[in-house]
């Protein structure tokens, strides 16, 4: 008597635990919603391709999604089951009719994920073996090792009694002997696929099968923490690193393991932000080269996660990196780039910062036009309301857009056209307004504000104030070790040789004098 099988409760359950339509299950697989109501309904079984996709998206195994409930048996121990879905029907061949003994040959493409379900079935040995006996397969044909039921005959035919009818002990050794050898050469064939089965399966047990919600939330805060640390100078750039690094690693190894579709999609974002904030410490150590490698993982990673606007922010901090290495049409390259992203994007705060970038870029170009309508563009900030839960990327402020100003008039100042000499006053008066409006958090920023500002009055030869400013931001800079501003203070001491004797060079080069350890 045959069984019925029964509709797979615990995959419809697993569904709605999750409020998930037939259709969105059916979508994250790749199949189509009438197919997921007939394995619920146990009409069919899923494929070993679709019961794959199936464990991974609820993260269950194959008895936790009833899989295996609804195997039945005739009497006979033969499988009654629904057909196997997508192709893996039976063949007309019934099991009376197939030889025990016939092989069985699998071709398994390189590189294939296989999975083999294998049932057996014990069958009424034939009427020439002995009740009782056992059967096996030696140099292609049956041999029987029958033996008596009983103690005693069991006992002599071991002895070696003649006339017995159990078989020899030498040769049954040597029959099942063979079996072994031919068994050994099978598994032998099969080394490689076996060795690379038990190296995968070894990585994934040391993984996490699932990531909570709880454990993203957290992940996401973290990085933001971080991000916060390095804007307020919390720690040095060169200290702050090695937690962000250890940060880095944790969600990399999670990245690595089974997640479901949505979960991938959040940790790839969350490794965007946390390697962009890598090569962020490495621009502030003055590693430029190295920053654009995060730069570069943190672009792979935007875009896996399928975040246009991280992309966007992305592109922006790459093009800053460049422009930091003297790269300008690299950095004009990839901030355009950023901007045509950012067009779908709502929150126009990142357009604006964007479009600041751009501005500095082609400062550096002298394309004064394109600079100053892109500071027009940049303006939009003034208006806007604070950002959205992704700001600490960029915390783009007014204090921040008077800074990107006060660079790009700097840069359109020729002193062999007299014209421009406004925009050297434009410029002194926009950094000087950055510094009223700087948030006191952002410690970080403001060496970099006191050293453009010295700059533009050393274009003027005011040397009492271009000393006095440089002197502040030396001070700053040597106390969260901002090696990028450092630098840059070196190379404007050079420019103050012919005033090497004045009091107000002499203070400056104390106050570099401690750098130099």
């Amino acid at each position: 008597m045959s069984k019925s099988k029964k509709p797979n409760r615990k995959l419809q359950h697993e569904r709605e635990l999750r409020g998930w339509s037939q259709q969105k299950v059916a979508e994250e697989i790749g199949t189509d919603e009438k197919r997921i109501g007939v394995w619920e309904r146990g009409e069919s079984t899923p494929s070993p391709y679709f019961r794959q996709k199936l464990i991974e998206l609820f993260g269950k195994n194959a008895q936790e999604l009833g899989f295996l409930d609804n195997e039945t048996f005739d009497d006979n121990g033969i499988d009654q089951g629904k057909p196997v879905d997508e192709g893996s029907q039976p063949s007309d061949i019934t099991p009376q009719e197939m030889n025990p003994f016939q092989p069985i040959q699998l071709l398994i493409p390189a590189g294939a994920s296989v999975y083999i379900t294998t049932q057996l079935h014990e069958r009424t040995p034939p009427t020439s073996f002995s009740e009782g006996g056992a059967f096996v397969l030696v140099d292609g044909q049956p041999r029987t090792t029958a033996y008596s039921s009983h103690e005693n005959d069991v006992q002599d035919g071991l002895s070696g009694k003649p006339g017995q009818d159990a078989v020899d002990r030498r040769d049954f050794f040597r029959v099942t002997g063979r079996v072994a050898v031919a068994g050994a050469a099978f598994l032998a064939s099969q080394d490689m696929l076996g060795a690379e089965l038990l190296d995968r399966l070894h990585r994934a047990l040391e993984k996490p099968s699932t990531v909570d919600g709880r454990m993203l939330t957290y992940l996401e805060r973290r990085t933001g923490e971080y991000w916060q640390d390095r804007h307020s100078a919390a720690l040095a750039s060169s200290d702050l690193l090695g937690y962000v690094l250890d940060h880095f690693q944790k969600v990399t190894q999670l990245l690595e393991g089974p997640l479901l579709p949505t979960q991938h999609v959040q940790l790839c974002a969350i490794a965007s932000k946390t390697a962009l904030l890598v090569g962020e410490l490495f621009i502030d150590m003055s590693y430029y080269s190295r920053a654009r490698q995060y730069d570069e993982i943190a672009m792979r990673a935007a875009q896996e996660s399928s975040n246009r606007a991280l992309e966007a922010v992305t592109r922006g901090r790459m093009s800053l990196a460049w422009i930091y290495s003297k790269n300008i049409p690299a950095a004009l390259t990839n901030v355009l780039e950023a901007r045509y992203l950012a067009k779908e994007n709502t929150d126009l705060t990142v357009c604006s910062w964007l479009a600041a970038i751009e501005a500095e870029a082609q400062a550096n170009l002298h394309n004064r036009q394109a600079c100053l309508n892109a500071l027009d563009d940049a303006e939009r900030v003034e208006n806007q309301p604070g950002t959205g839960k992704d700001s600490y990327l960029i915390h783009f402020d007014r204090a921040l857009l008077r800074g990107y100003q006060g660079v790009c008039y700097r840069q359109l100042y020729n002193p062999d056209d007299k014209q421009s000499a406004v925009y050297l006053g434009k410029a002194q008066s926009v950094l000087i307004d950055s510094l009223t409006l700087l948030d006191p958090t952002l410690i970080q920023r403001q060496p970099t504000f006191l050293t453009d500002l010295a700059e533009t009055y050393l274009q003027q030869e005011e040397i009492e104030e271009t000393c006095e400013r440089a002197t502040q931001a030396t001070i700053g800079a040597t106390q969260i070790k901002l090696q990028k501003v450092v630098l840059r203070l070196q190379k404007l001491r050079g420019e103050l040789e012919p005033w090497k004797d004045t009091p107000y060079v002499k203070r400056f080069d104390g106050q570099l004098a401690a750098l130099r350890p």
